[in-house]
């Protein structure tokens, strides 16, 4: 990945209500202000620099649900990597769906236009790596993705040649 410009990095500070199209591997993530359901204050830019950002968006009757579900199990190597998830939801999460330590959920979303979009990853420095929609998104997948991402980053890679930490 190479550093955004920067007029890109400018661009990138707008707050954005409504995202109408998904972005681009290599494209600037826009910030991000939002409400989490515990009702802390989340801001994209907070994690730069630090954790990379995995957003996850829940529909009821989407294929979401059991996205979210799956990539639950994964959670505590995505922490170890440094990936902060969070849900957005408009109708709110399933009752009795529990999200594992760490995680935010927020019905106050961003309005994706794109309704098929299923999960969006962003790097340290803000950069979107990988978008998945619909059913083409499966944890497995994600996941793989993450690690590559952790791989190809000379300050975080070095994880990934040192055993997952004992539950």
């Amino acid at each position: 990945m190479f550093p955004v410009s920067v007029r890109e990095q400018r661009e990138a500070g707008k707050v954005v209500k409504r995202m109408d199209q998904i972005p681009r591997p290599g494209d600037a993530l826009p910030r991000l202000r939002l409400r989490s359901l515990d009702g802390k204050n989340l801001d994209s830019w907070s994690l730069r620099q630090r954790r990379a950002l995995l957003i996850l968006q829940v529909r009821s009757g989407a294929p979401g649900a059991s996205l979210l579900t799956a990539l639950a199990d994964c959670a505590q190597e995505l922490d170890w990597l440094e990936v902060s998830v969070w849900v957005l939801s408009r109708e709110g999460l399933e009752p009795g769906l529990r999200l594992p330590a760490g995680w935010q959920a927020s019905v106050d979303s961003v309005n994706f236009a794109v309704p098929d979009l299923a999960a969006l990853l962003a790097d340290r420095y803000g950069v979107v790596y990988a978008a998945w929609t619909g059913p083409d998104a499966s944890a497995a997948d994600i996941v793989q993705t993450v690690r590559l991402m952790s791989a190809e980053c000379p300050e975080c890679g070095g994880r990934l040649w040192q055993d997952l930490p004992a539950p």
